[in-house]
């Protein structure tokens, strides 16, 4: 009599031992789901972190270039119009080299049309 009570009783602990690591392992499988789930945030937040961190860097890298790029096209329109006026200072002293010039030639021709009304003149007093 006391052996089929004791094999109820022993299949009663193992059921109940059977329940209680089913739900152990359910547990540890929730908690296994809960790491994970915390793992794939953690890692999409370190992601998003590292594109925003990336793209700022872009911006920063293309703000510099337009930056230099601005620097270099100043110092290229400083240099064109050092040149241009270069070019047009040569003009003017070319210019003022000749004005001065013909100014000179006017002169002697002047001096020449004085001198020979002078000769006109005294051939006619003689």
């Amino acid at each position: 009599v006391a052996m089929p009570e004791a094999k109820g009783e022993l299949q009663q602990l193992i059921g109940f031992y059977k329940e209680g690591q089913k739900q152990e392992q359910q547990k540890k499988a929730e908690l296994d789901q809960e790491v994970v789930a915390r793992l794939a945030a953690e890692r999409h937040r370190q992601e998003a972190e590292e594109w925003a961190a990336w793209e700022a860097a872009v911006l920063y890298w293309q703000q510099e270039q337009m930056a230099m790029t601005a620097v270099y096209m100043q110092a290229m329109y400083q240099q064109q119009m050092m040149a241009q006026q270069q070019a047009y200072a040569q003009q003017v002293a070319m210019h003022s080299g000749y004005a001065a010039q013909q100014q000179q030639q006017q002169q002697q021709a002047y001096a020449a049309q004085q001198r020979q009304l002078q000769m006109q003149q005294q051939q006619q007093q003689q």
